[in-house]
C-alpha cells in the first residue's frame, strides 16, 4: 500500500451523460497533458543493446472496457508541471492517483477547483479515507490486467512502463455501493467465478487470491526506491519543469495532437521546435576508491571498439553510458552494499580462486568488511548531505552538471537529479575516471571527490539525438 498518495474523485453530476458527451471528460481534457477522447497509448517496446533487438513486454491493447488507467500530467499556466498523477476512468467518473509529498495533493485540488466553472457539471472530492492506492513490483503481468467480478479491486500494468509493475486501486466500506459495483452489473453479464487475468500468466486463480484479498501491507516498502532505479520523477520533483524535461512524452503522459489545453504552448513549441537541454536521469554516487561497475566499464570498451572500427551505431549505445533495467540498478547497489546477489539476475559476485565466489582467507574477509564497513559510511554521509536542490558539480571544471531532485533513500547511494545533456551525452563530456563535488541549495560545499554514474533507463528511447535531446525520429539522419 502506497501511504504517500492521495485519490481525488471527478464525476460528472449530468444527469443526462452519455459516452460522447461526459462533462467529467471534457473539464479534465483542458486540464492534462494526455488524450482522454483516444485509448491509452501502449508502453514503448525497449532496447537491448546486447543483441541489437526490440523486444515488446507488453501484450495485446488491454481488453477490459470497464475501466482504464493513463498516466499524465498537471501544467500551469506557464506550461511548467505541477504533478504527475495515474488517472483511472471507471464508466463516466474518474479516479486521480496523486503524490501527496508536500502537500501536492492538496495543490491540485486547488488547481481543479480553481477551473470548475459554475456551469462545469462535475463533483470533485478527496476520496482517499475510502480508496487507496497499491503498487505490485514485477512484470509477470504482461497482457490484459486482471480484475474481480465485484469490483471491490481495478488492477492495471503500470501505463508508463510495465517494468514499473502493476497498479491497483481497492475500495473500502465506506464507498456507496454503486461506486464500488460501478453500475457494471447492469451493462454486463458475468460468471461468478470467473477471474480476469493475463492468459500468459501461470497459476492465475492463485494469484488472483494473493492480489484480490485485503491484506495488503500498510507499509511504503521499497517503492521509493524502485522508481529511483527506475529513473521516474514523481509528485513535487516535477514542480517548475517542463513535462519534456521530466520525460513526461517517454511516459505516454503527453499527447502532441490533442487540443489545447493549459500549458500546452510550451510544451509544443518545445516538442516542435526546440531542444531539451536538461534531464531527469538516474545516477549512482560513488567514491573515487570504489571501482567502476562493470557495466559502464564495457560500455566505454564498446566505444572504443566502434570508433577503431569506423562503426556509425544510432542508438544509445553509442553513447557512454549503459542502459539498465531497475533489477540491474538494484543489483548493482546491492553488490556495493556488500550483498550477494542470485545469478539469476545476470550479475554474479567476483569469484575468488577456488571459482566459486567464496572466501576462505581471512584477510580477503577482513578487507572485505572493511570495504563493506566504508561504504555503508559513504551512504550515510550522501543520505546525510545530499537533498533535494543539491547541485552536482564537476571536480575539475567548476561547471555544474545538474541538480538533484530526488534524494537517495537511507541505504543506498541512488538518486534522480536533472542533468545537462551537453555534460553527459557526447562522448566525449563524460568520463568513467570523472570527480564530483556536492553543492548544497546555498552554493556551500558539502562533500567533494565523488564519482557519478548516470544510465539511461529501461524505458528511454533507443535513438536519442544528442543535438536536441529527443528521440530521433526515422526520418532524420
Amino acid at each position: 500500500t502506497l501511504l504517500n498518495r492521495r485519490i481525488l474523485s471527478i464525476k460528472s453530476t449530468d444527469k443526462k451523460i452519455d459516452e460522447t458527451k461526459n462533462t467529467a471528460t471534457t473539464f479534465l481534457q483542458g486540464l492534462v497533458t494526455s488524450n482522454l477522447l483516444t485509448p491509452p497509448t501502449l508502453p514503448r517496446a525497449y532496447y537491448d543493446s546486447d543483441t541489437d533487438t526490440e523486444t515488446s513486454n507488453v501484450g495485446e491493447e488491454n481488453d477490459n472496457h470497464f475501466y482504464s488507467v493513463r498516466s499524465t500530467c498537471f501544467l500551469d499556466n506557464r506550461g511548467r508541471a505541477i504533478t504527475d498523477a495515474l488517472l483511472w476512468k471507471v464508466h463516466n467518473s474518474y479516479f486521480l492517483d496523486v503524490p501527496n509529498d508536500n502537500d501536492t495533493a492538496d495543490t491540485i485540488l486547488q488547481h481543479l477547483n480553481q477551473y470548475k466553472l459554475r456551469r462545469s457539471k462535475v463533483e470533485i472530492a478527496d476520496v482517499s479515507n475510502q480508496v487507496y492506492s497499491h503498487a505490485i513490483y514485477g512484470t509477470r503481468y504482461v497482457g490484459p490486467a486482471p480484475s474481480t467480478p465485484n469490483f471491490d479491486l481495478l488492477a492495471a500494468v503500470d501505463p508508463r512502463h510495465p517494468s514499473l509493475g502493476l497498479r491497483c486501486l481497492s475500495f473500502g466500506d465506506e464507498v456507496e455501493a454503486h461506486v464500488r459495483k460501478h453500475d457494471f452489473s447492469q451493462m454486463f453479464e458475468f460468471d461468478e467465478q470467473q477471474v480476469f487475468l493475463s492468459s500468459s500468466s501461470p497459476n492465475a486463480n492463485g494469484d488472483a487470491d494473493v492480489i484480490t484479498s485485503s491484506a495488503f501491507p500498510s507499509a511504503q516498502g521499497s517503492y521509493e526506491l524502485i522508481r529511483r532505479l527506475s529513473g521516474i520523477a514523481e509528485g513535487s520533483e516535477l514542480s517548475g519543469k517542463t513535462a519534456l524535461e521530466c520525460n513526461q512524452e517517454w511516459l505516454n503522459a503527453v499527447s502532441f495532437v490533442k487540443g489545447c489545453y493549459l500549458g500546452q504552448e510550451l510544451t509544443a513549441r518545445s516538442h516542435f521546435t526546440g531542444a531539451i537541454r536538461k534531464r531527469i536521469m538516474p545516477l549512482f554516487l560513488l567514491d573515487q576508491t570504489t571501482q567502476v561497475p562493470f557495466h559502464w566499464r564495457r560500455q566505454q570498451a564498446r566505444l572504443r571498439q566502434d570508433d577503431a572500427h569506423a562503426v556509425d551505431v544510432d542508438n544509445n549505445a553509442a553513447h557512454v553510458l549503459p542502459t539498465l533495467t531497475a533489477s540491474e540498478a538494484g543489483a548493482i547497489m546491492a553488490l556495493l552494499c556488500g550483498q550477494q546477489i542470485a545469478p539469476s539476475i545476470g550479475i554474479a559476485a567476483t569469484p575468488d580462486a577456488n571459482g566459486d565466489g567464496s572466501s576462505n582467507s581471512a584477510q580477503e574477509q577482513e578487507q572485505k568488511q572493511k570495504m563493506d564497513e566504508r561504504f555503508l559510511a559513504l551512504t550515510d554521509q550522501i543520505v546525510n548531505n545530499v537533498k533535494a536542490g543539491s547541485k552536482l558539480v564537476d571536480g575539475e571544471s567548476g561547471k555544474t552538471l545538474g541538480e538533484v531532485v530526488s534524494a537517495p533513500v537511507a541505504g543506498t547511494t541512488v538518486l534522480l537529479a536533472q542533468l545537462r545533456l551537453e555534460n553527459i551525452l557526447p562522448k566525449k563530456s563524460w568520463k568513467v575516471t570523472n570527480k564530483v563535488k556536492i553543492q548544497d541549495a546555498d552554493g556551500e560545499e558539502v562533500m567533494r571527490d565523488l564519482r557519478c554514474l548516470p544510465y539511461f533507463p529501461l524505458w528511454w528511447p533507443r535513438r536519442l539525438d544528442e543535438r536536441t535531446g529527443k528521440e530521433k525520429e526515422d526520418d532524420q539522419s
